[in-house]
């Protein structure tokens, strides 16, 4: 089979890290998926989601700054996010392609 390779089928991909530890240091974990969870939400009902693709993300080497968020292609990193912020990051950043 013959790898093929075509334009990305979104216009933003937005890695939200999910990672979590069993060692008890800080990681996005928990908080990173409420996020993930509420943008993925978000973008359906704003029918973006053919759009915009909300995905899980391994570590991003972020840890004490978590949860980390990044958007491609805009190369926007949002850290030590919480839920009240992710209306704000939907509102500047996700809205902006209607």
């Amino acid at each position: 089979m013959t790898m093929k390779v075509s334009e990305t089928p979104y216009e933003k991909t937005v890695l939200v890290c999910t990672k979590s530890s069993t060692d008890g240091s800080q990681t996005c974990g928990g908080k990173g998926e409420e996020i993930r969870a509420y943008l993925k939400e978000e973008i359906k009902a704003k029918n973006l989601n053919k759009r915009i693709r909300i995905v899980k993300s391994g570590c991003l080497g972020q840890c004490s700054l978590g949860p980390n968020v990044m958007i491609y292609p805009d190369k926007k990193w949002y850290s030590l996010c919480s839920m009240n912020d992710v209306d704000e990051l939907l509102n500047t950043t996700l809205d902006q392609i209607n």
